[in-house]
């Protein structure tokens, strides 16, 4: 019984056998495991991304708002100035 250990076996201080299959399986199932955390750690990271280019987005389009806002009433002080001088 390979991966198996007696606990007799233990309590002396005996390691378990592992033969190559189950070490080659081991090894396949830890790259995968380090794939699927490079993976999800790319999935984080380009969720990051798009949350803050959204982010920049509305920071953006409150700014712009602003802006507007600012040249819509420089625009009419202008004009009751003009009118003013008439």
């Amino acid at each position: 019984m390979h991966g198996t250990l007696d606990p007799r076996e233990f309590l002396r201080g005996a390691t378990p056998s592992v033969d190559r299959s189950t070490l080659s399986r081991f090894g396949d199932e830890a790259l995968e495991l380090k794939a699927l955390q490079a993976s999800a750690t790319a999935s984080l990271a380009f969720g990051e991304l798009v949350r803050r280019a959204e982010q920049h987005r509305l920071e953006k389009a409150k700014s712009d708002e602003v802006t507007r806002k600012l040249i819509a009433n420089n625009t009419e002080a202008i004009r009751q100035l003009a009118m003013l001088e008439e």
